[in-house]
């Protein structure tokens, strides 16, 4: 409970007669207008605390409750959860931020057939007209500058493409487009969870170990939007595990073209 319910007959906001703690109108919680310590270190610690534990909780969810989080948020529960947006840019950002310190998973190689290679994300790229005579040092540079300084922004671009993959892959349902936006952003800040994971295991300069949880990673995301699938529109396991093979190929395939597409630019440029 607040210590902060006051006698007071009108929000001093907006004027509006107050029926309770929160103004019916505005919405501005009744309040001094001056103060006390005691006041303004309960709104601080009440404030803190509760934030806190709706992300936490929310997190907690994401990760271990497939699907339970979007099929809450278009139910209309949505005051107890973090939004999916906030979900998402926390994740990423966790991500990004570890992985801009974590050792680079790209390699500079000289091929007998293609000459100099680079391989980065999975992505390869070789030819005379994308590496130029550059050394191994300004093609890392420039590739790792070029990631740390874009692919958040690719990325983010990227979540509207999956929601359309989604909705084509249960057109059926007739959901609305901001259901699957809400699916998208949920089921990519979870996977997010994961690549943060990945960068973490990047220092044990271990690639057994790093094979290892990619493997793992992707068993766990086929299971993780299977259930979700299954979760938020229904449909049997079979139809759901169908509905994720397509949709994990088609995004693979718009991901892949994307990166190539953005190492190339990042090298000519």
């Amino acid at each position: 409970m607040s210590s902060v319910v006051i006698d007071q007959s009108e929000c001093l906001n907006c004027g509006t007669g107050l029926h309770g703690e929160f103004c019916a109108s505005c919405g501005q919680k009744a309040c001094h207008s001056n103060p006390t310590f005691h006041d303004l270190w309960h709104d601080f610690t009440h404030e803190t605390l509760h934030i806190d534990g709706r992300l936490w909780s929310s997190l907690r969810l994401l990760f271990t409750k497939p699907g339970f989080l979007t099929e809450e948020y278009i139910a209309g529960r949505r005051t107890r959860h973090f939004p999916p947006l906030r979900l998402y840019l926390i994740c990423s950002l966790v991500y990004f931020a570890l992985a801009a310190v974590a050792p680079s998973d790209m390699t500079v190689q000289v091929d007998g057939k293609r000459g100099q290679t680079v391989t980065v994300q999975g992505v390869t790229i070789s030819g005379e007209g994308l590496l130029g005579n550059r050394s191994n040092e300004e093609v890392a540079e420039r590739i790792h500058r070029a990631l740390h300084d874009w692919l958040p922004k690719v990325l983010f671009a990227l979540v509207p493409v999956w929601a359309l993959l989604v909705k084509l892959v249960t057109w059926r349902e007739h959901r609305n487009f901001p259901e699957h936006l809400y699916f998208a952003l949920h089921v990519l800040g979870m996977n997010f969870g994961l690549n943060a994971v990945a960068a973490l295991v990047r220092f044990a300069h271990w690639k057994v170990l790093d094979a290892g949880w990619l493997l793992l990673s992707v068993l766990f995301l086929g299971w993780y939007v299977t259930v979700a699938m299954k979760r938020v529109y229904g449909r049997s396991t079979r139809v759901a595990l169908r509905r994720t093979v397509s949709l994990l190929l088609m995004y693979a395939v718009a991901v892949t073209i994307t990166f190539g597409v953005f190492v190339t630019i990042a090298l000519r440029g």
